[in-house]
Protein backbone atom coordinates (compact mmCIF):
# COMPACT_ATOMS: atom_id res chain seq x y z
CA UNK A 1 0.00 0.00 0.00
CA UNK A 2 1.06 3.53 -0.68
CA UNK A 3 0.75 6.22 1.99
CA UNK A 4 -2.69 7.81 2.01
CA UNK A 5 -4.76 4.95 0.67
CA UNK A 6 -5.12 1.53 -0.81
CA UNK A 7 -3.96 0.54 -4.25
CA UNK A 8 -6.18 -1.60 -6.46
CA UNK A 9 -5.34 -2.97 -9.88
CA UNK A 10 -8.53 -3.75 -11.83
CA UNK A 11 -8.76 -6.78 -14.08
CA UNK A 12 -9.15 -6.16 -17.81
CA UNK A 13 -12.77 -5.16 -18.62
CA UNK A 14 -13.68 -5.00 -14.93
CA UNK A 15 -15.98 -2.17 -13.99
CA UNK A 16 -14.92 -0.35 -10.86
CA UNK A 17 -17.34 2.02 -9.19
CA UNK A 18 -16.48 4.09 -6.15
CA UNK A 19 -17.63 7.27 -4.53
CA UNK A 20 -16.19 9.68 -2.07
CA UNK A 21 -18.47 11.70 0.15
CA UNK A 22 -16.84 15.07 0.62
CA UNK A 23 -18.72 18.23 1.48
CA UNK A 24 -16.90 21.53 1.31
CA UNK A 25 -18.99 23.83 3.43
CA UNK A 26 -22.33 24.89 4.78
CA UNK A 27 -23.66 26.15 1.46
CA UNK A 28 -23.35 22.67 -0.03
CA UNK A 29 -25.19 21.12 2.91
CA UNK A 30 -28.11 23.47 2.40
CA UNK A 31 -28.14 23.16 -1.40
CA UNK A 32 -27.71 19.35 -1.41
CA UNK A 33 -30.30 17.47 -3.43
CA UNK A 34 -32.91 16.16 -0.97
CA UNK A 35 -33.50 12.94 -2.89
CA UNK A 36 -29.98 11.76 -2.16
CA UNK A 37 -30.54 12.05 1.58
CA UNK A 38 -33.70 9.98 1.95
CA UNK A 39 -31.83 6.69 1.40
CA UNK A 40 -29.39 7.58 4.18
CA UNK A 41 -32.30 8.34 6.52
CA UNK A 42 -34.09 5.10 5.63
CA UNK A 43 -30.86 3.12 6.12
CA UNK A 44 -30.25 4.76 9.50
CA UNK A 45 -27.10 6.71 8.55
CA UNK A 46 -28.76 10.09 9.14
CA UNK A 47 -31.54 10.81 11.62
CA UNK A 48 -34.71 12.65 10.62
CA UNK A 49 -33.71 15.43 13.01
CA UNK A 50 -30.23 15.82 11.49
CA UNK A 51 -31.68 15.73 7.98
CA UNK A 52 -33.76 18.76 8.91
CA UNK A 53 -31.19 20.56 11.06
CA UNK A 54 -28.05 20.02 8.99
CA UNK A 55 -29.33 19.50 5.44
CA UNK A 56 -32.60 21.42 5.47
CA UNK A 57 -34.60 18.38 4.37
CA UNK A 58 -37.99 17.80 6.02
CA UNK A 59 -39.07 14.17 6.08
CA UNK A 60 -42.59 12.94 6.83
CA UNK A 61 -41.95 10.39 9.58
CA UNK A 62 -45.12 8.40 8.85
CA UNK A 63 -44.52 7.92 5.13
CA UNK A 64 -40.70 8.26 5.17
CA UNK A 65 -40.92 10.63 2.22
CA UNK A 66 -39.56 14.12 1.70
CA UNK A 67 -42.04 16.94 2.28
CA UNK A 68 -40.98 19.07 -0.69
CA UNK A 69 -42.96 22.19 0.24
CA UNK A 70 -41.63 22.22 3.80
CA UNK A 71 -38.11 21.42 2.56
CA UNK A 72 -38.12 24.30 0.06
CA UNK A 73 -39.36 26.73 2.72
CA UNK A 74 -36.75 25.55 5.22
CA UNK A 75 -33.92 25.69 2.69
CA UNK A 76 -34.88 29.24 1.71
CA UNK A 77 -34.96 30.24 5.38
CA UNK A 78 -31.56 28.62 6.01
CA UNK A 79 -30.02 30.36 3.00
CA UNK A 80 -31.43 33.74 4.08
CA UNK A 81 -30.10 33.20 7.58
CA UNK A 82 -26.67 32.25 6.28
CA UNK A 83 -26.57 35.20 3.89
CA UNK A 84 -27.48 37.59 6.72
CA UNK A 85 -24.33 36.63 8.65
Amino acid sequence: MKPGGAVYSPILYEVVDFSCGVLDGEANLIAETPGLLIDDVINGYVSIGKAKEEYGVVIDENEMKIDLDATNKLKNKMMESRDAR
